[in-house]
């Protein structure tokens, strides 16, 4: 064992067949060797309950876990059943159709004995295209930017407001590596968003209340295919009526914490106001796109044509009717 900590290894799968024995054997691949295998069933159908129990049965650091009575509860309860089971020092979620490559917990586990003061390090992820069976996928891989400068330690809630403002790339799931106790304090994921967005809310109350630590180098391969959920998802407004209703958990969240940082409610205010009041169902993307234009064009009229006192005015209320602690005194919208 490397002495620098367990990492507990949570991978949720649903009638993951098809990837899942790839996923696990970049685990057990891995350099670093002070781990432990969480395999979380949320529910499944196919021959992955199997494998997965093959596993668990042939590996004494492999564990197979599931929900009572086989429940499919989605995977936020999923990976919650993993952290509360975890024996490590260190959390990492890793996505039972994506792989690791092989210094990936080496590295992360080497940052976190460098800065003790951060809750979580991410590094950046390669959208892989090219694991299909014929060779080459519809397009070449590609490396997402972070959207910060690499290598450094941020302070709470920078990171947050570029995530919510879009400089900053949201971390894959694969990508992160939290420590349990900062995990556990924030209150794990939420169970109140099973699927999209899930991630974004537990990121959300980790930038708010500790640092974090942002790594250039890539070092997970983040699998895209139809079949995932997020593909399935963006094909309709149903990411849209996801992404509002996790903007509108910011606000309500911001206001429980009593956060009064400005310049993040701003930012806020605005993505909210450009999402608009989506209806609770699903419907075709381009009658949201259209209304997403109208609106910018409207924004970019108000800076034009507004004076500067009356926008502030006006983007104080919008921020005020959020819940945000405090009037808001500049107007950077």
């Amino acid at each position: 064992m490397n002495g620098k900590g367990m990492v507990s290894i949570i991978v949720p799968f649903f009638n993951a067949a098809r990837f899942i024995r790839e996923t696990v054997e970049s685990v057990l691949g891995q350099t670093y060797d002070d781990w432990e295998l969480l395999l979380i069933d949320d529910g499944s159908t196919d021959d992955s309950t199997r494998m997965a129990r093959d596993w668990a049965a042939a590996h004494d650091r492999i564990f197979y876990l599931e929900h009572p009575g086989h429940e499919n509860r989605g995977a936020s309860m999923a990976r919650n059943l993993g952290i509360e089971e975890a024996r490590g020092e260190f959390i990492a979620f890793l996505d039972a159709d994506d792989i690791w490559l092989p210094d990936k917990l080496e590295r992360q586990v080497e940052i976190m004995s460098r800065h003790p003061e951060v809750a979580l390090v991410f590094g950046a992820s390669k959208y892989w295209y090219s694991w299909s069976d014929a060779g080459q996928g519809p397009q070449a891989d590609e490396e997402i930017p972070l959207g910060v400068p690499a290598d450094r330690v941020f302070e709470p809630p920078e990171l947050l407001e570029g995530m919510l403002s879009g400089r900053t790339s949201v971390p894959c799931t694969c990508a992160i590596l939290v420590r349990k106790d900062k995990a556990g304090s924030v209150g794990n994921m939420e169970g109140s968003f099973p699927s999209l967005f899930d991630d974004q809310v537990f990121y959300a109350k980790l930038f708010l209340a500790y640092p974090a630590y942002a790594y250039s180098h890539c070092d997970n391969l983040y699998r895209r295919h139809p079949d995932s959920m997020c593909a399935r998802a963006s094909e309709t407004s149903a990411e849209v009526v996801a992404h509002r209703r996790y903007l509108h958990w910011v606000a309500d969240y911001l206001s429980q914490q009593s956060i009064g940082d400005e310049d993040l409610w701003r930012v806020l205010a605005r993505k909210i106001w450009l999402i608009g009041g989506m209806d609770e169902h699903v419907t075709p993307m381009g009658a949201w796109n259209r209304r997403r234009w109208v609106r910018k064009q409207c924004l970019r009229l108000e800076r034009l044509l507004v004076p500067t006192p009356l926008r502030r005015r006006i983007w104080a209320k919008r921020i005020q009717g959020l819940g945000a602690p405090s009037p808001m005194a500049e107007d950077r919208a």
